[in-house]
């Protein structure tokens, strides 16, 4: 233990090491994009969406086109997605409050539908168009069921050792591997 306790980082990450950059962002984005212009691929909007309002993963697997108020310009961010494990394997479930929320509801969050979103929106049903992928939830596989939130992590860390932005280096400004 004493050799891989070596290697391991024991300290707490400070701020800098958690917040994504603005070129980060955008070297995640456009690699993500690059896969949703050959074939139906969510998780580029996933990643565009949470980009863009700050929902956590919870929040973003568990989105419900409901949640979207085209009328009032808002997002209702109130549920999010939990998992517990039952006789071996991962339940995932919704829960109908946000993180913060934990026996005191304060009825959600509340996000603008900006101009920018609407359009990350509207690309989104093209896809799920062109795909036949529908469901209620905004965020989902083409045959309707909805991503969890490990399938997202996984591929958000698939991601970003792809673009080379492992949290011990990171390294911005080079391309992300083919």
């Amino acid at each position: 233990n004493a050799v891989y306790l070596k290697s391991c980082r024991s300290s707490r990450k400070d701020s800098n090491e958690k917040i994504l950059t603005v070129e980060e962002i955008n070297l995640l984005t456009s690699t993500a994009k690059a896969r949703a212009e050959k074939k139906y691929y969510p998780y580029y909007y996933m990643v565009a969406f949470s980009a863009q309002t700050g929902v956590r993963v919870g929040e973003l697997c568990s989105l419900k086109w409901d949640d979207i108020n085209f009328d009032d310009e808002e997002i209702h961010i109130h549920t999010q997605q939990l998992s517990r494990v039952e006789d071996g394997h991962y339940i995932y479930y919704e829960v109908p409050y946000t993180k913060n929320e934990k026996g005191i509801p304060r009825g959600g969050r509340i996000f603008p539908l900006t101009d920018d979103i609407m359009l990350l929106l509207g690309e989104l049903v093209d896809a799920q168009d062109k795909a036949d992928a529908h469901s209620e939830y905004v965020f989902c596989h083409e045959d309707g069921r909805w991503i969890n939130t490990k399938e997202y992590d996984s591929f958000f860390r698939k991601l970003c050792y792809k673009c080379d932005l492992r949290s011990e280096e990171r390294r911005v400004g080079k391309e992300c591997r083919s």
